[in-house]
């Protein structure tokens, strides 16, 4: 009997010591962030007392961005200005560079990847609290946020805002008639347009060719645009005229009522005859970026690009092409959204060049 009563309490110890070296399934516990219940498709995972969340549910929940190497099985999560890198299965990790350790390494179990939530959360400057009584993990963050428009720039000479009002409103009309969507304004499109009204006033003469910027790419590269469409007037009294003339020539009325055609910038300028010299700048897309067209960077870094959008969410296909300009393999990533821009962060992990694309426009990053 004395046996029997020791073998049933070694079995016992024994089994206790397995549960206890187990990792703990933690269904239980729940996740918000500001205030909202993060989703996931696998339950939390406690081990030595750190809870392991799908990489999914941080990514949607926090805005960020993951990128999962397969080759080295190592992880790549940013926003504007965090970046983390780790491995699965390894407590080394840098942060923005700096070298650090994990608890608890990142981890994948049956087929989906896991990792710390506390410590992902507090790296990229969230607040991380644990509430024992309710079972609940408290997470509140802001996303880095997307910069604001410059302002409208206004150059020497008279600008006449209501002319530039009253041309925007009566073209947006006429494309609702034809059941075209309508442009949207952007500030950088307008300075350059009211800038071109200026030279070609200063200058006396209809022309792309005035500005001391050069050409129209030159002058777009200046005020960080793509190549946009341009249409140049003079001579006008009212800008009802101005409309008039521009539905009445056929390339002209086709530029403005262009079902792709997203984006304009209206610039007019009054003379003291009581005329006006007007350019429009036009551009097709829902999105495109601001800034350079082609960039050089190192292996491993990460750029941060903005741009312009007429759509809540901006898609961005990453095509990886090697030195030898062989096309390897293509990559995608949402981009953060607000109030028309859009702001991505971007990391380049190989020598080569990329090209990153919307629908409307595309930059190439080259590699060395």
């Amino acid at each position: 009997m004395r046996r029997s009563c020791f073998r049933s309490l070694f079995v016992l110890l024994i089994l206790a010591a397995v549960l206890l070296a187990t990792p703990a399934l933690a269904a239980d516990i729940r996740v918000t962030v500001n205030g909202e219940a993060l989703s996931m498709d696998v339950p939390p995972r406690i081990e030595d007392g750190r809870t392991l969340v799908p990489i999914r549910a941080i990514m949607e929940g926090l805005g960020l961005q993951v990128d999962y190497i397969s080759s080295s099985k190592s992880i790549e999560i940013y926003d504007a200005g965090t970046q983390i890198h780790m491995q699965l299965g390894s407590k080394a990790v840098t942060v923005n560079g700096a070298a650090r350790t994990l608890d608890v390494p990142a981890k994948e179990v049956n087929g989906r990847t896991l990792v710390p939530l506390r410590f992902i959360g507090e790296s990229v400057g969230a607040e991380v609290e644990w509430i024992g009584e309710e079972r609940l993990v408290r997470i509140s963050y802001q996303q880095t946020p997307v910069p604001d428009p410059p302002p409208i720039v206004k150059p020497s000479g008279s600008i006449s805002e209501s002319c530039e009002k009253t041309l925007l409103s009566r073209i947006n009309q006429k494309r609702a008639l034809y059941g075209l969507d309508k442009l949207v304004s952007v500030n950088e499109m307008v300075n350059m347009a009211r800038q071109q009204s200026q030279d070609m006033f200063d200058a006396d003469l209809i022309s792309a060719n005035v500005s001391a910027r050069g050409n129209t790419a030159a002058r777009a590269a200046y005020y960080s645009l793509p190549v946009p469409a341009e249409l140049l007037s003079a001579g006008y009294i009212s800008a009802q005229q101005v409309f008039d003339t521009w539905m009445k020539d056929q390339k002209q009325r086709a530029a403005l009522m262009n079902e792709k055609v997203r984006f304009i910038g209206l610039g007019a300028l009054s003379s003291s005859d009581g005329t006006y010299w007007v350019t429009a700048e036009t551009l097709s897309g829902s999105s495109f970026f601001l800034g350079q067209r082609e960039y050089s960077s190192s292996v491993g870094s990460r750029l941060s690009f903005n741009g312009i959008c007429a759509t809540e969410s901006v898609g961005v296909s990453i095509y990886y092409y090697d030195n030898a300009g062989n096309y390897i393999s293509r990559s995608y990533q949402t981009a953060n959204v607000s109030n028309g821009r859009f702001a991505l962060s971007c990391s380049f992990p190989k020598s080569g060049s990329y090209l990153l694309q919307t629908d409307g426009d595309s930059i190439r990053v080259n590699c060395r």
